[in-house]
């Protein structure tokens, strides 16, 4: 950097700014002739450089968070109602209870809208307790996600269960590698949380919106 060019960058914080967001680490070359340019700064100079990078790293942090860390659950239900043709045919969970005779002592029905639209709601006749995840192997869970891609979206085989109960339904995370979310907050392992109809559930990036949740009887 010549005389004139340092100089310069001293009577402008904002120029001087703009130099250090562009110092390359790469270049040895440069970073000596930055190292020399910045022992002539001011302190209070550097301090005020500092704060205002600060600032602007820790919004392009947040930024990526949000990004690329926390399922994506912005997506909105259609405002008109959904017709029983256009879901997926209704599975009975737990899986145990697909052949039992005797009647359920409740029952609840519960759609989930999934942020795909090119996939078809899921619709579930919950008559107790079930585990969700991806089938591999002889194991399988109540709630098997594969057709939905949950092997790319992150789901583990055994991700979540929903404690269900004759009052309320409650999300479960069992330990799953990339976790479970409701209305974008991450569950801890083992804490049940109650679910709401319109509220937003996530098993790893696979994204989900509660469309309906009802008790039968």
């Amino acid at each position: 950097m010549d005389q004139m060019a340092s100089e310069e960058l001293k009577r402008s914080p904002k120029q001087s700014i703009h130099f250090i967001s562009n110092l390359d680490p790469d270049d040895f070359g440069q970073t000596v002739l930055n190292d020399d340019w910045l022992r002539d700064q001011s302190q209070s100079h550097l301090i005020d450089a500092v704060k205002i990078l600060a600032t602007r790293l820790q919004g392009q942090t947040t930024e990526k968070i949000k990004t690329h860390h926390l399922p994506d659950v912005s997506f909105k239900l259609p405002q008109t109602p959904l017709h029983l043709e256009f879901v997926s045919d209704e599975i009975v969970v737990p899986a145990s209870a697909r052949t039992q005779t005797r009647e359920a002592e409740f029952e609840w029905e519960l759609l989930l809208f999934p942020n795909k639209s090119n996939e078809l709601p899921v619709r579930l006749r919950v008559l107790g307790d079930f585990t969700i995840g991806r089938a591999k192997g002889p194991k399988s869970p109540d709630l098997d996600l594969s057709p939905l891609g949950a092997d790319a979206q992150g789901v583990s085989r055994s991700h979540a269960a929903i404690h269900a109960t004759p009052d309320a339904l409650f999300l479960v995370d069992l330990g799953s590698t990339n976790g479970t979310y409701y209305k974008a907050r991450k569950l801890k392992t083992g804490d049940p949380v109650e679910l709401h109809e319109r509220g937003s559930v996530a098993f790893g990036s696979l994204v989900f919106s509660i469309a309906r949740m009802q008790r039968k009887h």
